[in-house]
């Protein structure tokens, strides 16, 4: 059934970069667990929604390709007041459609992305993700399908596998569940051919839950 329904939310697409409620609506029919959140475009909704908001939440631009270059995220509000304050300063940003509210997770930053060129099968990468990637360049990539055995080794051969196992008394990530999400994603690209660039960065991670914030899907017939 989600098979059927993936292929219609692509059907239904134009080439270029999906909605974001499109493409956490990809990630969510793939099983892909991703944050709560609430897409708000006028102030009369925002002050609706804060009754039912667990403070801190983060807020997003929507619209502009690149939101942290042009101001366009900001995290830990912990109150309505600075809530509305920073709603306000968004929506005047060029190209700002609405801005997207969603609570705060806490955990290690990682990341699954997949890219797909010519005629080769897509390869699908992984790694500690946010500002970690530029600074660190430490990805693990394979190409699609990818088996339980490759997606292991995926993490397990990250340089930074010792942060993600748990180090000197930090707790570690869920492997496991790292690994299954890394399989999930090449599935979804095997339905989803079409899907030309993916990114899911960051996803917090934690020994109990990966949760995606944040994904960028790109669309190419």
């Amino acid at each position: 059934k989600n098979k059927l329904l993936i292929r219609q939310l692509i059907d239904e697409s134009n080439d270029g970069y999906l909605s974001p409620n499109k493409a956490r609506g990809l990630l969510l029919l793939s099983e892909i667990p991703f944050v709560d959140q609430h897409n708000v475009s006028s102030e009369t909704d925002l002050l609706e929604l804060t009754d039912e908001l667990h403070f801190p939440v983060a807020l997003k631009v929507v619209g502009p390709l690149h939101k942290s270059d042009v101001g366009g995220v900001q995290l830990n509000i912990k109150n309505r007041d600075d809530l509305v304050t920073a709603f306000e300063r968004m929506m005047k940003i060029k190209d700002a459609e609405s801005v997207i509210i969603q609570p705060m997770h806490k955990g290690l930053e990682i990341f699954i992305g997949a890219k797909k060129e010519t005629n080769f099968p897509h390869i699908v990468m992984c790694g500690l993700g946010g500002i970690y990637i530029e600074a660190f360049r430490d990805v693990n990539s394979c190409l699609t399908p990818v088996s339980k055995n490759e997606s292991n080794e995926m993490i397990t051969n990250l340089k930074s596998y010792s942060i993600l196992k748990g180090i000197r008394g930090q707790k570690g990530i869920n492997i496991n569940e790292f690994s299954k999400l890394i399989r999930k994603v090449s599935a979804l690209l095997q339905i989803a051919p079409e899907i030309a660039e993916l990114d899911i960065n960051p996803m917090m991670a934690t020994k109990d839950e990966i949760v995606a914030v944040d994904v960028r899907i790109r669309i190419e017939k």
